[in-house]
């Protein structure tokens, strides 16, 4: 039996009619390590400061007994659950909300190859350009500030988590509910 992502997370998404137009110096490479999240309720759970950003999600898991009579609710809090953590280091921006996998078309990313259930990262982000014109008013702005940043996108089920930052790590945090992880990873972190 083919699992949820196999049938519909590679589906290329109906684009919305603004996004037609091509910009050949941005492209999405996929993200490195990125550990499969969960087809129905990732449950992406952000643990943020000024400069650090931890992502938390749900794992994709695959029960062979499931006869696909019934339906498993999970939420934040829920247990036995396999996650993990991105963690964005050096963070200048980040957001998470719609769309969601039903209108990702409208995201200018889509145009691009991001579509649910992907991560990728944004090389030449118009994004971040237009963060570092942005600065210039700045009166000790340089371009250079804006140098080593990077653009990543996370198509998740019900929205998307971008970010720029330095970089980013994974790990896989075992069977602990999202909460308590975050939790957790807010209590490590330094003032």
């Amino acid at each position: 039996m083919a699992n949820w992502r196999t049938l519909f997370g590679k589906q290329q998404p109906k684009q919305a009619d603004d996004t037609a137009a091509e910009d050949l110096t941005e492209h999405l490479l996929d993200m490195d390590g990125i550990p499969p999240m969960a087809g129905g309720a990732p449950m992406p759970f952000i643990v943020a400061d000024e400069h650090n950003v931890s992502l938390f999600y749900y794992l994709q898991t695959f029960d062979p007994d499931w006869d696909g009579a019934t339906v498993r609710v999970v939420d934040t809090a829920s247990e036995g659950e396999p996650a993990a953590v991105i963690r964005f280091n050096g963070v200048l921006w980040h957001r998470l909300g719609p769309p969601n996998e039903e209108a990702i078309g409208a995201h200018p990313l889509c145009r691009l190859g991001l579509y649910a259930y992907t991560a990728k990262e944004v090389v030449g982000s118009k994004l971040l350009r237009r963060f570092c014109r942005a600065n210039r008013i700045h009166q000790y702005h340089s371009d250079s500030l804006f140098k080593g940043y990077r653009h990543f996108a996370i198509a998740f089920h019900d929205s998307v988590f971008e970010a720029i930052s330095r970089d980013y790590s994974v790990q896989k945090v075992g069977k602990t509910p999202l909460r308590s992880a975050a939790a957790a990873e807010l209590g490590n972190w330094k003032s």
